[in-house]
């Protein structure tokens, strides 16, 4: 490059010389910050103090185009920081409510006889009292959260499925006539 080129003849062989050596120059400055990693950092924070209202612009530039993404990531924090919350006042409640319950937790539900899945025996109350009805699997304190409790509504479920089972019946039972 000769020393009397132009501002834009210096700029365009820079610009070529660091598309030429972008690897290195890349790598080198990746070094550098991992070895003055405290003092970069430093830096960097004494210069984004000086110049607030610079970095007010970026920062919503970039979380305009990122919102998703920053909103999913705060999300999963406060899920999982919740989840551990949950799991230790559950833990505390269910042995408060093991305690309360008039007879031990079973091996099998209460209701179905099946031995309960991954998520254990449910304590079954009145919602209305709080008393301790019973331990149920999932799939029956499901059922009996759906009917919200209601005899009625069970009444009905058992006079539907009978209604629909007694052809089948009637077939089994019979005998054939020549």
């Amino acid at each position: 490059m000769k020393r009397d080129a132009s501002p834009k003849e210096k700029l365009a062989y820079h610009r070529a010389w660091y598309q030429a050596n972008k690897a290195k120059q890349q790598e080198y400055a990746r070094k550098y910050y991992q070895e003055n990693k405290a003092k970069e950092q430093a830096r960097y924070r004494r210069y984004r103090a000086e110049h607030p209202d610079r970095y007010r612009v970026i920062d919503t530039k970039y979380y305009t185009g990122h919102k998703d993404q920053k909103l999913t990531a705060k999300r999963a924090r406060r899920i999982t920081e919740g989840d551990e919350m949950r799991k230790v006042e559950r833990a505390r409640h269910g042995a408060k409510r093991e305690r309360n319950a008039d007879r031990p937790r079973p091996l099998v539900c209460e209701v179905c006889g099946n031995p309960p899945n991954k998520k254990g025996l449910h304590f079954d109350h009145d919602h209305m009292t709080g008393q301790f009805r019973g331990w149920l699997c999932f799939r029956c304190n499901l059922a009996l959260g759906n009917v919200h409790d209601d005899i009625e509504i069970l009444d009905k479920l058992i006079v539907y499925l009978a209604r629909s089972r007694r052809p089948r019946l009637a077939l089994v039972g019979r005998k054939e006539t020549p």
